[in-house]
Parts: C-alpha cells; sequence; structure tokens
C-alpha cells in the first residue's frame, strides 16, 4: 500500500467522470440479503478451490476465509440496521402521535385573549382557517368571547346555550368577526360546518331589533328547501325579540301585493332568486334599506342560470351602505372572479 501512494502521488482521480466505477467499491447502507452473501463466498471458494494446488477441501477452504465468521457479522450487521430503522419509525411516529393529541386537546375556550400574532397564526393553523385579506379581524375562541368583546345581547347567548351550540366550528370563529367589522366575505367551507350560524349571528347583532323601517337583511338561497332550513334557524335565534322574518312564497308575495302597509314591519327576507325577482319586478317588494346581502351557495346562485336573476337583485338593493356576503362549499375561480366585479375589497376565508 505505501508503494502504491508513492508511485500515485501528485495524481489526481476524476470521480464525476468514473462515477460508476466508484459506486462499486462505495458502501451501501441498504442491508444485503443473506442469498447474495452465500452466493457471493460460494463463487468466493469455488475460484479458489480451482487454483489450489494443494487440494484443501471446500470446508478447509471456508475456514481458511473465515466465511462463517463473516456471515455472522453480515447477519448481525443486517440486524442492526434494520432495528435501528424500526426505532427511528416509531419514534417519529410517536412525535406526530404527540403534536396530534397536542392539538386535539387543545380547548378553543382557552384562546379567548390572543397576545401576539404569533398567538393568531398558532390558532388559526389549529383549526385549519385560511383566511386571505388586508386588515383581517382576528377570530375569537368560544361563544363567551362574542358577549365580553362584542359585547352581544344576552338573549343571543341564551339561545346559543338553549340550541346545545357548545363551542364555535372554524367558520364561525373566522367568518363573524369578519362581518362584524362591516367586511366583505368569501367564505368557503364544508357543507355541514355551521355556515348558516355564521351570518346569522352577526346580521342579529347587527340589526339589534325590530324597527319597522322594512327589509334590512336579504338572504338569497338557491333552492326553498334551503330557504326552509334557514328560516328556522332565524327563528330560533330570533327567541326573546321581536324580528319579524319573512321567507317569500307564493302566498307572502301576494300578502305584501295587496297590502302595502305591511312592508315596512319586516326586518328579513328569505327568498329564492326567481321568486324575489319577480316580485321586484311587480314593485311587491323594496330593498332600498337592505343593509346585509348573503348568498347562500354562492357558487350555484353565480352560475348562468342564476347570474341574470342575481344581477336583477343587486340592482335593487341600493343602499350604499350595503354589506356582502358570500357562503358556499366551494368557490370555484371563476365564481370568485365574478364576485370581484361586485363586492369591496373581500376578505376570502377557506378552510373547514
Amino acid at each position: 500500500m505505501d508503494l502504491l501512494k508513492v508511485l500515485g502521488a501528485g495524481a489526481k482521480f476524476d470521480k464525476r467522470r468514473f462515477k460508476d466505477v466508484v459506486s462499486l467499491f462505495e458502501p451501501s447502507n441498504k442491508p444485503v440479503s443473506m442469498k447474495k452473501i452465500e452466493n457471493d463466498l460460494d463463487m468466493e471458494t469455488n475460484l479458489i478451490q480451482e487454483i489450489d494446488f494443494f487440494h484443501n477441501s471446500k470446508r478447509a477452504i471456508e475456514e481458511s476465509l473465515g466465511i462463517k465468521e463473516s456471515i455472522a457479522k453480515v447477519v448481525d450487521d443486517n440486524v442492526e440496521q434494520v432495528e435501528q430503522s424500526k426505532f427511528q419509525n416509531n419514534h417519529s411516529n410517536d412525535s406526530e402521535d404527540n403534536e396530534d393529541n397536542e392539538e386535539i386537546n387543545n380547548d378553543p375556550s382557552e384562546l379567548q385573549i390572543f397576545n401576539s400574532q404569533d398567538d393568531i397564526k398558532m390558532f388559526r393553523k389549529r383549526h385549519k382557517i385560511r383566511v386571505y385579506g388586508t386588515d383581517i379581524p382576528n377570530p375569537f375562541g368560544s361563544f363567551k368571547d362574542l358577549e365580553t368583546q362584542y359585547n352581544f345581547q344576552s338573549y343571543l347567548i341564551r339561545n346559543l346555550e338553549s340550541s346545545a351550540y357548545k363551542q364555535p366550528t372554524p367558520i364561525q370563529m373566522q367568518a363573524v368577526p369578519i362581518m362584524l367589522y362591516g367586511r366583505d366575505l368569501m367564505a368557503m367551507a364544508p357543507t355541514g360546518s355551521g355556515k348558516t350560524l355564521a351570518y346569522i349571528l352577526p346580521i342579529l347583532h347587527d340589526l339589534k331589533g325590530s324597527e319597522k323601517m322594512g327589509y334590512r337583511a336579504l338572504i338569497i338561497s338557491p333552492t326553498r328547501e334551503l330557504a326552509k332550513q334557514i328560516h328556522r334557524e332565524f327563528k330560533k335565534m330570533c327567541v326573546g325579540k321581536k324580528f319579524k322574518i319573512c321567507m317569500l312564497t307564493k302566498t307572502s308575495a301576494a300578502t305584501q301585493s295587496q297590502a302595502p302597509h305591511l312592508r315596512p314591519k319586516f326586518d328579513i327576507l328569505i327568498s329564492t332568486p326567481l321568486r324575489l325577482v319577480h316580485a321586484i319586478q311587480e314593485e311587491n317588494i323594496d330593498l332600498k334599506n337592505v343593509h346585509h346581502l348573503i348568498l347562500d351557495e354562492a357558487d350555484k346562485l353565480l352560475e348562468l342560470g342564476f347570474l341574470e336573476q342575481t344581477d336583477v337583485i343587486f340592482s335593487a338593493c341600493t343602499n350604499i351602505k350595503l354589506q356582502k356576503s358570500l357562503y358556499s362549499a366551494t368557490l370555484p375561480s371563476g365564481v370568485e372572479s365574478l364576485a370581484d366585479n361586485f363586492m369591496k375589497d373581500p376578505i376570502r376565508k377557506r378552510g373547514s
């Protein structure tokens, strides 16, 4: 070896050029199979037998080469590598499980006060709240926060408790403050995530009570079935207040047509697009005082089938302080681009 070093002094070996050759002599971290080890050692033994002038037995050659010890060592090394790999995987899985448990065990009601922006980011991350826009209001962690931070009237808190709502959902945690601050909103969340309550609460809080000045909140639904559900939820949350809520049907539209003096008595209107457009064209509905306009299942309402009707409704809502909110399980890019044309600096909320 010393002679080779002396003879090769000053010589350079280009490892990049001969990388295929170099790879043959580099040790591998992968465990070697027993079958390959035995085949290689058998080949070495047979080769030595062919050039053995003293005709030693195969057993003697194996003992002289230390083949059994070599196999045992490789087996031990392989076992050690496998065990180490298992340990690392288990340790990694345990760490992930611990992190998941920490997230699950965190009660949102404990995070009522945010001391820094990092606290807010961690809260949103924990609840999978993704929000985009400027001057985004902070989320809230429990329904009790609505009373302490936003001075919600006691009847709303009582109705939440009596309706068995224990904790707000992620869509409610972020959408309610956005609407309370008067911002336009595009909210996307899965079906069953509590989107309806997310806009009912800020609407009722803002309206305060019945004022007999006509409709001040308008909720548009693509189907009559959904409109009925929204109407039931409003009635449930209005217990203790004398809000007048109208679900526009053929009968209620005819009543308002025949008795115009009844129109100012209503505060909240829930309707499907076609029924409302017909009432607007017949001048049976006045929407000039509408302050809150909600499109529930906005992805359907802004499709070609409803688009012309939705445009007529928007034109009838002439209040300069009109606040617009879109709620949907999906918001395709085309719908978002269309919504940007009639919304003012909207905040986008995505997630669960």
